[in-house]
């Protein structure tokens, strides 16, 4: 098994796409905010023909910018007008896509780490909030994603160490810590009102090539990425199940590169091939560390929870988040989590009350 990527790669590569407009769409996507405003759902018809219709190419960087571009449009578009047709500009994206080796949409990265900075960000509403949101997105990610490399290193490693785990385990804590502020950011600039009647409608599910595809989503995120590599392989039984289940659903809308580590690690722990699933649980000091970190992912796990249930209490009754779950997986994620963290050291009792919702 080899990781064809380096986190920092990852990072530059989307920083790669963000700084391209293969479409040249800068001064179309600038007016999409006033677009929106007014819910000119015939612009957004009109713009996606005249950018996209017939585009193609060949180089996987220009088909992830043409993708990002085309998402904003269509996914505003799907957010005014549920109903309309994208069958037009289906047959660009599903091209596109191939090339891009992703799905045939907007996705977390296309928002976030593959949007251009300064006056030619792309955005939904440009709202202060709106900025707040993808920067908090942005930071978070690129952390992540040279939490995953680290640990994905030590998976690949013939001659893995204590000393080199344990150093990116303390990556991946580090990680986890802009995650953690960056949502408490998010979580003070942005109400529940705000997020859930002007944002989340930007990323509606949108049906292309005769299945359905979930908008931009926390659970698209590197985090994903991590829960495969420190949470796998699930347990059997029901929430092991579903586990498996949120894996696979979810696992689709990442990078290339990161799908791959998720597909190996994945085989590697099912076949019983895996040094570091040994060295996780069989050194004592790695042991002690990893309790730790799980315990970290918990202090992110909880608050997130907090702020999704306070989203949903204000959504109508049977509302979905926008990666297609309710709270109730936030819910198993803290269980599963909790029952790791559980096999490699005790956590203390918790206590009564709704102190599981705090920022421990």
């Amino acid at each position: 098994m080899t990781t064809s990527f380096i986190g920092a790669d990852q990072n530059a590569d989307d920083l790669a796409v963000a700084a391209m407009d293969p479409l040249r769409a800068d001064d179309v996507l600038a007016e999409l905010p006033a677009a929106n405003e007014r819910a000119d759902t015939a612009w957004m018809a009109d713009a996606l023909a005249d950018l996209g219709a017939g585009f193609d190419t060949a180089d996987v960087y220009t088909a992830r910018a043409a993708l990002r571009d085309l998402g904003f449009l269509a996914a505003s578009l799907i957010r005014h007008d549920p109903d309309a047709d994208l069958n037009g500009i289906e047959p660009t994206l599903l091209r596109l896509a191939a090339v891009a080796d992703e799905v045939p949409r907007d996705t977390v990265y296309s928002y976030t780490t593959r949007n251009p900075v300064g006056p030619r960000r792309r955005g939904f509403l440009l709202s202060d909030e709106e900025h707040v949101f993808i920067d908090s997105v942005v930071a978070a990610t690129q952390a992540l994603n040279l939490a995953v490399d680290d640990l994905a290193a030590c998976r690949d490693s013939a001659d893995l160490d204590e000393d080199m785990l344990l150093a990116a385990l303390g990556q991946v804590h580090d990680g986890v810590e802009v995650l953690r502020k960056n949502l408490r950011t998010v979580q003070r600039t942005i109400t529940p009102d705000y997020f859930s009647n002007r944002l989340r409608p930007y990323f509606p599910s949108m049906s292309l090539g005769g299945r359905a595809y979930m908008g931009p989503g926390g659970a698209q995120m590197p985090l994903l990425v991590l829960d495969v590599l420190l949470l796998a392989p699930s347990e059997p039984g029901q929430l092991g199940a579903w586990h498996d289940g949120y894996l696979g659903e979810n696992v689709l809308y990442l990078p290339p590169t990161h799908r791959a580590v998720c597909d190996d690690t994945l085989l590697a722990y099912r076949s019983g091939n895996s040094p570091l699933l040994r060295c996780l649980l069989e050194s004592p000091r790695v042991r002690a560390e990893y309790a730790a970190l799980l315990k970290r992912i918990l202090r992110f796990r909880y608050p997130h929870r907090q702020v999704a249930r306070a989203n949903m209490a204000i959504r109508a009754e049977g509302s979905l988040g926008s990666g297609g779950y309710t709270v109730e997986a936030l819910d198993h994620l803290i269980e599963i989590t909790t029952s790791k963290a559980a096999v490699t050291l005790p956590l203390p009792r918790q206590r009564r009350g709704s102190a599981d919702d705090r920022d421990r």
